[in-house]
């Protein structure tokens, strides 16, 4: 069946920040009677989502609720926190099983797509509105699936026990580059770190020296710049 998602412009940024904001308890709670039924099956597939299209209904998402046809041809509305939760839920019962899908995944930015149901990077910026911080995709889904409140900086991220434990095993000079880069993460992401001329070209990196000068002093070949890349992404995540 053709499957299409349809969203009004009008609102839309409003609809997202709507959904983080505060519900009262007992109406958050009749929504979830509500939905919950509905959308465990519906959400629930064996594999993750390929995306709303592969649902196999229209979904449209008007304001701050989600609506689509079930399969007796009833309208379904739900609230689109309540939509995100029980999305994430459905496939990933616990936090800790979330956790290890996400450490594995190729695709973050895919990955956190498909569990938000949007583009991440729109629930980013909401999430920066409502808490005045830049929040990593990994914590907005922990928030929505397994409320952990409130969510984790990605500044905080960077210095957890893990990563200051890796940092520690450099000299004062790398371990400063590390930093930069953890600092260039908190600001923008691990994909765009792959970039070497635009990250290196930073300030942050100038005293060492142009961009292919400090990839080859401190990293040797883009492959080891790209497996310490690896790593520190998996140090900030534990």
């Amino acid at each position: 069946a053709h499957v299409q998602q349809r969203r009004r412009a009008e609102g839309q940024q409003q609809h997202r920040d709507l959904a983080v904001g505060a519900r009262g308890e007992q109406q958050h709670q009749d929504d979830h009677r509500k939905g919950d039924d509905v959308y465990q099956d519906h959400f629930a597939v064996d594999d993750r989502l390929e995306g709303i299209a592969d649902l196999g209904v229209d979904v449209e998402i008007v304001g701050e609720e989600v609506r689509y046809l079930d399969q007796n041809g009833h309208l379904v509305t739900q609230n689109l926190d309540i939509c995100v939760r029980n999305n994430i839920q459905a496939q990933y019962p616990t936090y800790e099983d979330f956790k290890e899908a996400w450490k594995i995944a190729q695709d973050k930015a895919r990955f956190a797509n498909e569990l938000l149901l949007d583009d991440g990077d729109s629930w980013v910026k909401s999430f920066k509105i409502r808490y005045g911080y830049l929040i990593d995709e990994f914590d907005i889904i922990a928030y929505f699936g397994y409320d952990i409140e409130p969510p984790m900086s990605k500044h905080q991220r960077t210095q957890n026990t893990e990563v200051v434990k890796y940092l520690s095993m450099f000299d004062s000079d790398k371990r400063d580059i590390l930093r930069g880069l953890l600092d260039a993460y908190a600001d923008t992401s691990f994909v765009n770190l792959k970039d070497i001329k635009t990250t290196f070209s930073h300030d942050r990196f100038k005293k060492y020296g142009n961009p292919l000068a400090v990839m080859k002093k401190y990293f040797g070949t883009k492959e080891k710049y790209y497996a310490v890349l690896k790593e520190l992404e998996k140090r900030v995540y534990e």
